[in-house]
């Protein structure tokens, strides 16, 4: 059993609610979800069993041998503890710049992001700070508290502050992501009012010209609210709805779950992954969400959410975030169900309320837990789920849980850690996947070398096929080392064990690499040529250089079964060249290929005036069907002409002409009527 602790230190939706006119509900996906891709590295199962059986033990600590943990962690000091020594932390938002606290006496403190120095302590509000949001550019910070106060201040420019006062509470702010960049100085604003605000400063005077929209109302208090992009996700009593700014319309309602306790208790999380994907967290079920365009109406893009993801989890969620392709969760349990309903009840019972410590869980797309780890935090006993939050950085590279008392800092092992104890392990693929992966980080370990170490090994053991097999994850996109190692394969005679490998469309080789590969095949296999020439973009190489090649290749072919695959090569590389006459001889002379689609589709008629019985020589009635429909291109005298050595085939051809194109039939009715008589009983 494993565990990374820190050491301490001094949808039941309401029955008439629904989705708006012009939105629409988000429905769980009625298929199983596909198979997302498995992780080969960074996992890390972290158990907290209490079974003492011995025998279940010993597995486990077999287990642990080949397990890496997943993260690691540090409490975050210097100017944290020094303010959370007399206050109580209510909320945080980070960017890559830095990290801004907000506290339950309304001051908001701006904090190095990664050691946690205090450059600036604003005493924003009078009372507890509710929520922070930073536009994407960490220039501007807008927070919001109990007292009604929405300040937004520049963290630069000291002049630039902007204060609102509301009637109500305000629960929940987003600034526009652009906000440093825009001119219209857009915020949203919810709380106990339940009316959904956006808000448009036109200056940074106190009494600036100000505009102030209701974007939703009616559907009790706002306690979320996520602004990424042109769009903005908010969580009231009834769900999560998501507005689009840019065609300033509802897009989407989820629900929120059947029997879902109070949100005051358990309040809804949300997080953007990217810009149009959507993490939900409530109670104890996941949901994720992806918004797509469907139409376009009057140029402006119609779009909705529709559900890719939905899990339930067996604990409260205290916060949620994007961990690479899967999903970070903070997990908040109690010893036992709470049978607390009502707010003020478990405000009153906050003071001896024992909770368990607060976890965080990593999840696939499916649910899976793929770690585990229990976290310690002053005081944790004390803390409601509403008291946690997890925020990441926008490279999801560290992880904050915050809780009243505490900033605690998540990040994964270094991948120079993470490579090291592949090789002692000796999975030197994973390694190299790892490398390629994270190449930047790379500092102890050289990718050219993890690469080389793995691949070499592979061909000097005669492993060929498990070696091409593996270039693809190996390899990545790097041109170079593709290049380099089909040239190590060729040397070998082994290209054709990695052709169906060599990337066509995600990487970019040189042409002559794919010239030297189609080369080797014409001349140590013929159906893997011609294979490939159908498979391959022909853009991949040239093609009139390739058609001088397979016509020298020809002509030193004595197999009569290979002439004719090689030949068959010719008349497609033709085709691929426009060269149309040139395939049609090709395929008439092997008595290959679709010559009348070919002849069709290309008004090829010329080519073929003199070849009538060539064209039937492939297919009877193809060829006078072909002959009657185009017989303005193929004259009925040339066609009968040609079949003088086949009275029967003329009448065949006459039968046809009779019935589709009677006109054209005319001037042959005598020969017509003769040929009936000499071949055809009446």
């Amino acid at each position: 059993q494993q565990q990374q602790q820190l050491q301490q230190t001094p949808q039941a939706a309401p029955e008439q609610a629904g989705p708006e006119p012009g939105s629409a509900e988000a429905a769980p996906p009625e298929a199983p979800l596909p198979d997302r891709p498995s992780i080969d590295f960074f996992k890390a199962i972290f158990s907290d069993s209490d079974d003492d059986d011995e025998e279940e033990d010993d597995e486990d600590e077999e287990d642990d041998e080949d397990e890496e943990p997943k993260l690691k962690y540090h409490r975050m000091g210097s100017s944290v503890g020094e303010i959370l020594k007399t206050h109580a932390a209510t909320c945080v938002a980070v960017s890559d710049k830095l990290l801004v606290l907000g506290t339950d006496v309304g001051n908001t403190h701006v904090l190095d992001s990664m050691l946690g120095h205090e450059t600036s302590v604003f005493p924003s509000h009078r009372e507890r700070v509710n929520d922070i949001s930073i536009d994407r550019y960490g220039d501007f910070v807008a927070s919001c508290a109990d007292d009604g106060r929405v300040v937004i201040r520049s963290l630069y420019e000291r002049s630039q502050v902007h204060e609102v006062q509301f009637d109500r509470p305000v629960k929940a702010i987003a600034i526009d992501p652009e906000y440093s960049k825009s001119k219209k100085k857009q915020f949203c604003i919810g709380g106990m009012a339940g009316d959904l605000i956006l808000s448009e400063e036109k200056s940074f005077a106190l009494f600036g010209s100000k505009k102030n929209k209701v974007l939703h109302a009616g559907e009790g208090p706002i306690t979320t609210i996520r602004w990424r992009h042109i769009f903005i996700a908010w969580a009231n009593e009834f769900g999560v709805k998501v507005y689009d700014t840019s065609s300033q319309q509802r897009i989407s309602y989820i629900a929120r779950q059947p029997n879902s306790p109070r949100p005051e208790l358990y309040g809804c999380r949300l997080c953007w992954k990217d810009d149009f994907t959507l993490l939900v967290g409530w109670a104890n079920s996941i949901q994720v969400g992806y918004i797509k365009e469907t139409a376009v109406v009057g140029g402006t893009p119609v779009r909705r959410m529709d559900l890719i993801a939905m899990f339930d989890v067996d604990y409260y969620v205290a916060g949620l975030v994007p961990y690479g392709k899967d999903l970070a969760l903070l997990a908040f349990t109690t010893p036992a169900p709470t049978n607390i309903k009502d707010p003020k009840e478990a405000k009153a019972a906050k003071g001896h309320l024992t909770a368990d410590r607060p976890e965080l869980h990593v999840h696939d797309l499916k649910g899976e837990v793929l770690s585990r780890d229990i976290l310690t935090v002053h005081e944790y006993q004390r803390n409601l789920c509403n008291d946690y939050r997890l925020e990441s950085l926008s490279t999801e590279i560290f992880m904050y849980i915050l809780s009243p008392l505490d900033i605690i800092v998540a990040r994964p092992y270094d991948t120079d850690d993470h490579i090291s104890w592949l090789l002692g392990k000796g999975r030197f693929e994973e390694a190299v996947r790892a490398g390629i992966e994270k190449e930047g980080d790379l500092k102890a370990h050289k990718l050219k070398d993890l690469k080389l170490k793995f691949l070499a090994d592979l061909i000097a053991k005669g492993e060929f096929d498990r070696a091409a097999r593996e270039c693809p994850s190996v390899l990545g996109t790097d041109v170079k080392l593709w290049e380099t190692w089909i040239v190590s394969f060729a040397s070998c005679k082994q290209l054709s064990a990695l052709a169906p490998y060599v990337p066509v469309q995600s990487v970019a080789l040189s042409r002559s690499i794919y010239e030297m590969i189609l080369g080797f095949f014409l001349d140590e296999d013929p159906p893997a040529f011609r294979r490939t020439i159908r498979e391959w973009p022909s853009t991949l190489y040239n093609v009139s250089n390739l058609i001088v090649d397979v016509i020298n290749r020809l002509e030193t072919v004595q197999n009569r079964e290979t002439a004719d695959i090689i030949a068959e090569s010719l008349a497609e590389l033709y085709t691929m060249n426009r060269e149309f006459d040139q395939a049609l001889k090709v395929y008439l002379k092997i008595r290959k290929g679709d010559v009348f689609k070919l002849v069709t589709e290309h008004a090829l008629f010329h080519a073929v005036q003199d070849k009538v019985l060539a064209l039937i020589s492939f297919n009877v009635d193809k060829a006078i069907d072909m002959l009657v429909k185009h017989e303005d291109k193929i004259m009925p005298q040339q066609v009968l002409d040609q079949l003088r050595s086949e009275p029967q085939l003329q009448l065949k051809y006459l039968d046809a002409l009779v019935v589709s194109k009677p006109s054209a039939a005319k001037p042959f009715g005598r020969q017509h009527m003769e040929l009936l008589a000499d071949y055809r009983q009446i």
